[in-house]
């Protein structure tokens, strides 16, 4: 049980906030409400503040389920939440819900079980006029600049990647074809942010998408990589972004970096892709992206991040 990790979460006060807003808007009174992931409970507190009548607060660790059960006891809540403990794709709730409350996400939104888990909350613990909190993201994406997070990925460079007589170099380009989080600032961003996808959590669409757009450069800089990060629309007029531009919050962003950096100029116009691929019958997602600018070119593709076997393809998750 990490206490510290859930503090630290609890302190991420604009994340919280957004959360509170939007779940005051969406409860109903008389609603039932199901909080995925319930955690410490903060949001099925907050659910059962604005008037549900009944929250199912799900958890799979027991010990973290304990303490929430007695932190709704300890704030006179719980008559009307019940806790329920396990995955949320094992549990059967005694009725559905109008309301589903879910915000295990990553920087950029996806994670390898994220949509079978969606489709679950919809098809089994929603009624059918059930929602979904959050109600969708945008996803975005910025050519960046970032030398310090790139020394981090890159910091054998100086030796080639050979170190006690021994090659390395593998490893590197492992590393350049992997995503990492960061906490970037609005000083990294070397061009305009670009949308790169809208998706809706109602409609049980596939979340797979391939974007290609052209950001203008606003400085002169070395474009180590593309930033990208989400922006959760919560309910109507609540939305919450992590743009580096905006207040920080405990998801930051993510940062897609490139072998070689690229040279850009001021005024210059660069293109921007990104694919997103759900293979059929693999558990890991792959992500695709490029930038070019006049003649040059640079890609990164997380299907040369990972040393992949034809085994692990189909078992990893």
């Amino acid at each position: 049980m990490n206490i510290p990790y859930y503090r630290r979460m609890l302190a991420d006060r604009v994340r919280v906030r957004a959360f509170r807003r939007a779940i005051r808007a969406a409860v109903r009174p008389g609603d039932v409400v199901v909080e995925v992931g319930t955690g410490l409970g903060t949001y099925s507190f907050f659910a059962a503040q604005a008037g549900a009548r009944r929250v199912y607060a799900i958890e799979a660790d027991p010990e973290v389920c304990r303490l929430a059960e007695s932190l709704a006891e300890q704030n006179g809540l719980a008559d009307r939440i019940r806790f329920l403990r396990g995955y949320s794709t094992d549990v059967e709730l005694p009725e559905r819900a109008d309301l589903a409350i879910f915000e295990d996400y990553t920087s950029f939104f996806f994670s390898s079980g994220l949509p079978g888990l969606l489709r679950d909350i919809r098809e089994r613990h929603l009624k059918g006029s059930g929602r979904l909190l959050p109600r969708g993201v945008d996803l975005f994406l910025a050519p960046a600049e970032d030398p310090r997070i790139y020394r981090q990925l890159d910091l054998l460079r100086g030796q080639r990647d050979r170190l006690f007589g021994l090659d390395f170099s593998e490893t590197r380009r492992l590393v350049m074809n992997h995503p990492v989080g960061t906490e970037a600032a609005e000083r990294h961003l070397l061009a305009s942010p670009v949308r790169c996808a809208r998706i809706s959590l109602g409609n049980g669409r596939g979340f797979g998408f391939a974007f290609a757009g052209r950001s203008r450069v606003r400085r002169d800089g070395l474009l180590h990589g593309l930033l990208g990060w989400m922006e959760l629309e919560l309910a109507p007029g609540v939305r919450l972004s992590c743009s580096p531009r905006r207040p920080p919050t405990v998801w930051g962003q993510n940062f897609y970096p490139f072998a070689e950096p690229l040279r850009v100029r001021r005024g210059q116009r660069v293109g921007v892709t990104m694919e997103l691929i759900f293979p059929k019958g693999v558990r890991r997602y792959l992500y695709r992206w490029t930038v070019s600018a006049g003649a040059e070119y640079r890609e990164g593709n997380t299907f040369a991040g990972v040393p992949f076997t034809e085994q692990s393809l189909s078992s990893e998750s």
